[in-house]
């Protein structure tokens, strides 16, 4: 009798093949075949497309190390560096703007290499966040690590991405060269303000007369001309006072100063704080950093006025929006009409000088806006912001009357330089 050497199945009529196999067991064994069959070509095919994966993987590979690269020097050029408050210590933190200037450099030359990297646009697609359905819709998308925006539709826009990284690169590297050039400034700034020589100052026990300030309306003040005699000009005396508001009627003076520059060079100075007669406000302290506690022991203006008086002698007169100074002064008895003298405003010089913005009307949001169409030179005649427009000083260490006085002094020869030189 045939026997299946599988099933153990036995008869006459059984059929068993060549193998031993009789027909169920022979299917059964087909089925495993073709089974077996399918599990090797699909763990080929598997294989084989795990294998093209990671040979594309390794061809994209430079590709995103190429985007990572460009976002992380980004990203450094763009961080802040915590500086000193201290103009001189600033010097100190020099080379650490000066790599940020080197990484800038090093940035747009690694952009110019983007053509070696032909998967860089497909990675760049991958990186674009679109904020909402409209964005999407419009091809408005947002590249987060590069800081910039995209108009996706543009057949060029993978141009426009590395133009837009490029003017970054270029943007910030002007940027920390500027902070470079005002850190110099700074630190010239305080070491010429150092330099000067400090005037005696004698405090008298005894308070001066007043003025009204109505005797000072027909004050006029002197202008720069293209005939004004640059050597003659550089002796004067620069001048700046802190006060405890801007109403010389009922307001106090709380600190004075005055240099006295011969041929434009700093060579003395008068500085002292003053006692109010009421406490300085919260609001004067904020600005000027001058407390009560500093002006507890300080003489009252009245006691300081004839050594002032004979500091500014006959010396021409130079301040920032002079004639508020000058009212105070005058008002607490500082007599300055005693000796005929000239007056020079380099608030009013320099809005001769300088233009300011042409503003015209927005009519999508509603305010007035510079026209930026139209140059300008200031946006206004403020001393902080002539001092940044001409680099003369970190503005961090104004409202304090000397060293507004020693700018104020330094903008007027700039001044004058650029208006007869």
């Amino acid at each position: 009798m045939r026997t299946c050497k599988v099933c153990g199945n036995r008869g006459l009529f059984v059929k068993i093949n060549s193998e031993g196999r009789c027909r169920s067991c022979e299917k059964e064994y087909q089925n495993k075949m073709k089974w077996d069959r399918e599990v090797k070509q699909e763990a080929l095919r598997q294989s084989l497309l795990k294998q093209r994966q990671l040979e594309q993987e390794s061809l994209r590979q430079p590709s995103y190390d190429y985007y990572n690269k460009i976002a992380s020097m980004l990203s450094e050029i763009s961080s802040e560096i915590e500086t000193s408050d201290d103009p001189m210590k600033r010097l100190g933190d020099l080379p650490l703007f000066m790599e940020k200037i080197n990484f800038c450099d090093s940035l747009v030359d690694l952009i110019s290499k983007n053509a070696d990297f032909e998967y860089f646009p497909a990675i760049v697609q991958e990186k674009i966040i679109y904020e909402s359905d409209n964005d999407r819709r419009i091809h408005f998308g947002r590249i987060p690590e590069f800081g910039i925006s995209v108009w996706t539709n543009r057949d060029n826009y993978i141009s426009d991405i590395i133009d837009s990284i490029q003017a970054s690169a270029e943007r910030y590297k002007r940027g920390w060269q500027i902070a470079i050039s005002r850190i110099k400034s700074d630190a010239e700034f305080q070491r010429g303000l150092e330099a000067i020589k400090n005037a005696p100052i004698e405090v008298s026990s005894s308070a001066s007369k007043k003025f009204k300030v109505t005797d000072i309306s027909d004050l006029k003040l002197s202008n720069i001309t293209s005939k004004t005699n640059y050597e003659k000009t550089g002796t004067f005396i620069a001048i700046d006072t802190e006060t405890t508001g801007l109403n010389c009627g009922h307001d106090e003076i709380i600190e004075v100063a005055a240099i006295l520059f011969e041929n434009w060079i700093p060579k003395l100075k008068f500085e002292t704080l003053l006692k109010p007669s009421s406490p300085i406000s919260s609001q004067i302290v904020g600005l000027t950093g001058i407390t009560n506690d500093m002006v507890e022991n300080a003489p009252r203006f009245g006691q300081i006025s004839d050594c002032l008086l004979d500091f500014i002698s006959s010396y021409n007169l130079v301040g920032h929006n002079l004639k508020f100074d000058l009212k105070f002064l005058y008002k607490n008895g500082l007599d300055f009409y005693s000796q005929k003298r000239k007056y020079f405003d380099t608030l009013s010089i320099s809005q001769k000088m300088l233009k300011k913005p042409v503003y015209k009307y927005n009519k999508e949001f509603g305010y007035y806006d510079i026209d930026y169409d139209k140059e300008y030179d200031v946006e206004d005649h403020k001393l902080d912001t002539l001092c940044d427009y001409y680099s003369i000083r970190d503005n961090s260490m104004s409202h304090r009357a000397l060293s507004d006085a020693y700018a104020t002094g330094i903008l007027f020869k700039k001044l004058v330089r650029e208006k007869i030189l």
